[in-house]
């Protein structure tokens, strides 16, 4: 499916790219998780210890990522995945992100996006299941592409062909054709965020999958 993706999901504590750099551009999402928490908008129900009910805060995990709620239970933080990682991509959250969240593997395409690795070494390296195995770079699904285009230049009338180069998916998740605002394939897109890191106006992010 190829859907023209628009910017500006609330939902996601996304804000305009054109009024943010890339750091302000995160960081301004991590501060509306951050407030959903402080809100109670995040809710979890312990009634059975097996099978807690959580809404978690949707955050950008490394490739092979199960569900939120599991992969919180699976991961153990033990930096395997971060150290196997040969592109330095994959960082842990810090405290900002409150107690629950903070110390897991996360990437933020804005700083260094997943470059997609043949052999998905990161992957390899996960022994609790949090990182389950997938059968290519390409059928990676960490989220998917969303372009701001009151802020994107080939929307506004300019030549700009940036993300639709970078992207490193055959064939490409992300399209533009002369004149027309970027397409983004949904069902191609893996979520790695190298057009969001080379994104020339700053008016990609990925959202969460």
């Amino acid at each position: 499916m190829v859907a023209q993706a628009a910017y500006g999901n609330a939902q996601f504590g996304y804000v305009s790219a054109m009024d943010c750099n890339r750091r302000n551009f995160f960081r301004a999402g991590f501060e509306q998780i951050l407030r959903s928490l402080e809100e109670g908008l995040v809710a979890c129900s312990t009634e059975t210890a097996s099978e807690p009910q959580c809404e978690a805060p949707r955050l950008l995990r490394p490739p092979g990522a199960v569900n939120e709620v599991e992969f919180r239970q699976l991961c153990t933080a033990c930096n395997d995945c971060i150290t196997a990682c040969p592109k330095q991509a994959i960082r842990k959250t810090g405290p900002e992100f409150g107690e629950d969240l903070a110390g897991f593997p996360i990437i933020i395409p804005e700083d260094n996006p997943c470059w997609l690795c043949k052999d998905i070494p990161c992957i390899e390296a996960c022994s609790t299941g949090a990182l389950q195995p997938v059968e290519a770079p390409g059928s990676i699904r960490m989220g998917s592409a969303v372009v701001d285009m009151g802020a994107c230049y080939a929307a506004q009338g300019s030549i700009c062909e940036s993300c639709q180069e970078a992207c490193p998916v055959r064939p490409r998740a992300v399209r533009v054709s002369y004149g027309c605002s970027p397409q983004v394939d949904l069902e191609a897109c893996t979520g790695c965020g190298v057009c969001v890191y080379l994104c020339p106006a700053d008016a990609i992010a990925v959202q969460p999958s």
